[in-house]
């Protein structure tokens, strides 16, 4: 027996040793990431919003364990670096994606780890990938359609998309619905403009222009395929005075006229072909839905003579089954869903461009600080009639929307620190009124606003130090009243239609 245990205990021994003697340069040795490698698909280039992979290997040892892995990217060669967001499995392998932002072009990338051995300090290696060519299919922004004194629209966007082959940009009228191709001629970004000469010359016509660029060259997965831009116009027919035609609402009618009579003149910006497409032969397309709820090639047609750029016809495809549905019909559909209360309001804000495509629709549901940074953003630029630029470089990791990025350089929004934004969190009541204010005092530097004195609400003392003013200003304009009982409820959540119609409301007593 007692042989016995002094076998074992020699064997005890003998296992320490191989463990703690034998590989101790390998066990305390610093861990170096041996390999790194990013791929997209097989491809040599990734796509903004896709799933990407990534794998590496080490040579640690066998009892050292990974704590944590990180990854950045730089667009600058490594000059700056930002937290990739979506890193996902964080082994020696796994998926991840970059931001759809047009100033993701080229990006490298670096992978950082924490090692921990059983015995001995932590390791913290890194190696870098890259760099690698981005394709990105961001959807368009500011789209607005401006009326021309010939009677024709100048339609303008910005391309945030290098992959499309051209852009479709439909048109919806009493003549039905049109097709139209425009090619920049490479895929590069920045802003477009063309000019549709085949509107009505005898009477201003109310009609809606979508914009979608159409990648047909790449499969995307459903959840990134770019959405589409609207906007809303009454074209100048020569001779034609301040009647709209198309339009048997009298309060909007009466509006559009008004409207129609301070239309500014279109910007400059490069001016590409409008070439016609026959509605019937478009392509199968995997487009996105919106209020222009046209599906190409079918149902009825109409057509049209002129061009851009000199002669042309074209069919255009109206609704399934159907005719092409008028423009009045589309902003009926645009508010489908919204109270009663708000319906008018609405479809005046989608006139005047005061909305963007995104808070269209579940107006009921409590609107998002980003979703309230773009329409913050409208107002700003129809108040002041200027552009809004993002703010460079991005101040944010949880964000690269550009609506963000241009309502915090103007100082209407702000980061929860100095880092996050939060994009999808709901904003309140009080948090609303300052920004509509911060807006206002953006797009009006020189006038002087009413910040103080209102009506007293029994849950005053909810309101926070930071928020006086905003109520104060909301209040005292009549943008915003109480809830009933005489209560402002502050900290109470703001719909998508609340916001959309303060919005407006600020728009008619500062315009």
């Amino acid at each position: 027996m007692m042989k016995r245990n002094r076998l074992l205990l020699a064997l005890v021994t003998a296992v320490l040793a191989l463990v703690l003697v034998l590989p101790a340069t390998s066990a305390y040795a610093e861990v170096s990431i041996t390999s790194f490698s990013v791929y997209g698909e097989g491809k040599s280039y990734l796509i903004g919003g896709t799933k990407i992979s990534y794998s590496y290997m080490d040579d640690r040892a066998i009892s050292t364990e990974i704590e944590n892995v990180r990854m950045d990217y730089s667009t600058d060669n490594g000059l700056n670096w930002l937290p990739v967001l979506d890193l996902q499995d964080k082994r020696n392998y796994g998926t991840f994606r970059l931001p759809v932002d047009p100033q993701i072009t080229n990006v490298s990338f670096r992978l950082s780890a924490k090692y921990s051995p059983l015995i001995g300090s932590n390791s913290y290696p890194q190696k870098t990938a890259g760099p690698y060519p981005v394709k990105q299919p961001g959807e368009p922004s500011n789209l607005t359609a401006v009326a021309n004194s010939d009677g024709s629209v100048t339609v303008s966007w910005t391309d945030n998309s290098n992959m499309e082959s051209y852009y479709l940009l439909t048109r919806v009228g009493p003549e039905g619905t049109k097709y139209f191709n425009v090619t920049n001629g490479g895929g590069e970004f920045g802003p477009m403009s063309t000019v549709d000469k085949t509107t009505s010359k005898t009477k201003n016509t109310f009609y809606a222009y979508s914009v979608t660029p159409v990648i047909d060259l790449y499969t995307l997965p459903e959840e990134v395929v770019p959405g589409m831009e609207t906007a809303f116009v009454v074209n100048k027919a020569p001779f034609a005075g301040a009647v709209v035609d198309n339009i048997q609402d009298a309060g909007l009618r009466a509006s559009l006229g008004e409207l129609l009579s301070k239309q500014k003149p279109a910007g400059s910006s490069p001016i590409y072909d409008l070439k016609p497409i026959d509605g019937a032969k478009l392509p199968e397309l995997k487009l996105p839905g919106g209020i222009i709820g046209v599906q190409p090639g079918k149902g009825g047609s109409g057509s049209a003579s002129g061009g851009a750029t000199g002669t042309g016809s074209e069919t255009g495809g109206g609704q399934p089954g159907g005719a092409a549905q008028s423009a009045e019909t589309l902003l009926n559909e645009a508010v489908y869903g919204a109270s009663d209360w708000a319906k008018t309001d609405i479809k005046l804000a989608i006139v005047q461009s005061l909305t963007t495509s995104a808070v269209l629709g579940r107006y009921q549901e409590p609107i998002t600080r980003e979703h309230f940074a773009g329409i913050a953003v409208k107002l700003y630029e129809a108040l002041s009639g200027k552009k809004a630029e993002p703010i460079s470089p991005n101040p944010f990791k949880d964000t690269s929307v550009a609506d963000v990025l241009k309502a915090n350089k103007l100082g209407i929004v702000s980061g929860i620190s100095d880092d996050t934004f939060a994009p999808g969190a709901n904003i309140t009541r009080q948090e609303l009124t300052v920004m509509l204010m911060r807006a206002v005092k953006a797009a009006k530097p020189s006038q002087a606003l009413k910040t103080s004195g209102m009506p007293e609400f029994e849950d005053a003392g909810l309101i926070a130090p930071w928020a006086l003013e905003g109520i104060h200003f909301a209040v005292g304009y009549g943008l915003m009243n109480g809830v009933g009982e005489g209560k402002i409820d502050p900290l109470g959540k703001t719909t998508r239609e609340q916001a959309i119609v303060l919005v407006k409301r600020s728009y008619d007593v500062f315009k």
